[in-house]
C-alpha cells in the first residue's frame, strides 16, 4: 500500500513539476524580452541628454559670440574681419528637436517592458494561487483512506512541509515595485509636452539664424567695399544688424 501511495503521489507531483517547468521558461523569456526594451531605454535616454547638453551648450554661448564680434567694430574695414563661422557652427549643432523628439517617443519601450512585466505577473500570480493546492491534493488518501487526512496532514511528510515552504517563499516575490517605478516613469514621459519645450527655442533659433545672415551678407559687402568694389544693392558702408534682445534666449536660463 505505501509503495502504492508513494507512486500516486509522484504522478500528481508530476503534473505540478510541469507547470513550474513552464513558469521557470516564462520567467527566463519575460526577462528577456524586459531587457531589451531597457536596454535601448537606457541607451536613448543617454544619448539624447548627451545632445540637449551639448546643444543647450552650444546655443548658450551664441549671443556672446555675437556681440564679441560685433564690438568696436564700426568702420567698413573692422566690419569686414567679423567672422561669422563660430556663430553659424553654434546654430548647426544647437539642434534640441531631435532629441526631444527622441525622448518623447521613449514611452513606447516603456509600454512594451510594462506589458511584459503585467504578463510575467500575472502568469506568477496564477501559478501561486493553484501549486499550493495542488500540491497537497497530491498527498491525498484514497478512499476508504480519506478518513485518515487529518491524522497525515497532522504529520506532513517531510517533502509536502518542504514543497510548501518553498512555495510560500516565491509568494514574497513580488514585480509590483518595478512595474510602479516603471509606470512613474511613463507618467512623466508621456506628461512631457515637447512641442511646449520646442516652441520657445525654436523661435530663438530661427531669430538668431536670422541675425547671423544678415550680419554674413554685411561682412560680405564689407569685404567688397574694402576693396574698392561694389556690390548691386549692397550700400558703400553696410549697416550692422541689431543685437536679439537677451530675453530671447530666457529659455536657457541666461539674463
Amino acid at each position: 500500500v505505501a509503495a502504492w501511495y508513494g507512486g500516486e503521489v509522484a504522478k500528481k507531483l508530476q503534473g505540478v513539476s510541469e507547470e513550474t517547468s513552464e513558469l521557470v521558461t516564462v520567467m527566463t523569456k519575460m526577462a528577456a524580452d524586459v531587457q531589451q526594451p531597457m536596454r535601448e531605454l537606457a541607451e536613448g535616454l543617454e544619448k539624447a541628454v548627451q545632445q540637449l547638453e551639448g546643444s543647450a551648450k552650444s546655443l548658450a554661448k551664441l549671443p556672446k559670440l555675437i556681440q564679441q564680434e560685433l564690438e568696436g567694430k564700426d568702420s567698413p574695414d573692422d566690419v569686414a574681419s567679423i567672422n561669422t563661422e563660430p556663430m553659424k557652427q553654434a546654430l548647426a549643432v544647437g539642434d534640441l528637436d531631435g532629441p526631444l523628439s527622441a525622448i518623447g517617443g521613449m514611452k513606447g519601450l516603456l509600454d512594451k517592458a510594462i506589458d511584459v512585466l503585467r504578463s510575467g505577473a500575472e502568469t506568477l500570480e496564477k501559478f501561486l494561487q493553484s501549486a499550493p493546492d495542488a500540491v497537497r491534493s497530491a498527498f491525498d488518501l484514497p478512499a476508504p483512506l480519506c478518513a485518515l487526512q487529518s491524522v497525515l496532514m497532522s504529520q506532513a511528510p517531510q517533502l509536502l512541509t518542504d514543497l510548501l515552504g518553498m512555495l510560500e517563499k516565491l509568494q514574497g516575490v513580488s514585480l509590483q515595485p518595478l512595474m510602479d517605478a516603471l509606470s512613474g516613469t511613463q507618467s512623466k514621459v508621456g506628461a512631457l509636452d515637447v512641442e511646449q519645450i520646442k516652441s520657445p527655442v525654436n523661435t530663438f533659433m530661427e531669430s538668431a539664424k536670422d541675425l547671423v545672415d544678415k550680419l554674413d551678407k554685411t561682412v560680405s559687402g564689407a569685404k567688397l567695399a574694402s576693396k574698392g568694389m561694389s556690390m548691386p544693392g549692397a550700400p558703400a558702408a553696410p549697416e550692422m544688424p541689431a543685437m536679439p534682445k537677451k530675453k530671447a534666449f530666457g529659455c536657457f536660463g541666461k539674463k
